[in-house]
């Protein structure tokens, strides 16, 4: 079995996000995934990270949002976690990406990358906390 992980805890603010890839791309490097991989995984948690920092906090106040990966068996597994206002992305509806930039609304389009993306997309409201699971079938180099 090979099996591989990492957690990153992240405060509330965009100036993370850097980090937050920089971490990812890691962990794809280390784990020898394809960089289409990688970049399905970095481009989908960096997007819902955004949401949550953007959206999730209804004070000013530092909060903690952690994201695990784990790499095994050919699956990528990554679980976030925040504190926010309770918000379940799979039900928001898919924006209208046949409409010109003109026409198109702001938002959405972060949640519905980031379930393309992936293969599988999950989410739960526990003990107070939003818990999103995302997987990937990984491609290796």
């Amino acid at each position: 079995m090979n099996k591989t992980r990492c957690t990153i805890r992240l405060r509330n603010d965009q100036s993370e996000t850097e980090r937050l890839c920089d971490r990812l791309i890691a962990f794809g490097n280390e784990t020898g995934l394809t960089r289409k991989t990688i970049n399905a995984v970095c481009v989908a948690v960096e997007e819902l990270f955004t949401n949550i920092i953007s959206y999730g906090f209804r004070d000013d106040g530092e909060h903690v949002v952690t994201v695990w990966v784990v790499y095994e068996d050919g699956t990528v597994r990554v679980r976030m976690e925040d504190d926010g206002v309770s918000f379940n992305p799979l039900g928001a509806s898919d924006p209208d990406v046949k409409c010109t930039l003109e026409q198109s609304k702001i938002g959405g389009l972060g949640i519905y990358l980031a379930r393309k993306l992936m293969d599988d997309f999950d989410y739960e409201r526990r003990d107070g906390k939003n818990i999103i699971r995302l997987t990937k079938n990984a491609e290796l180099e």
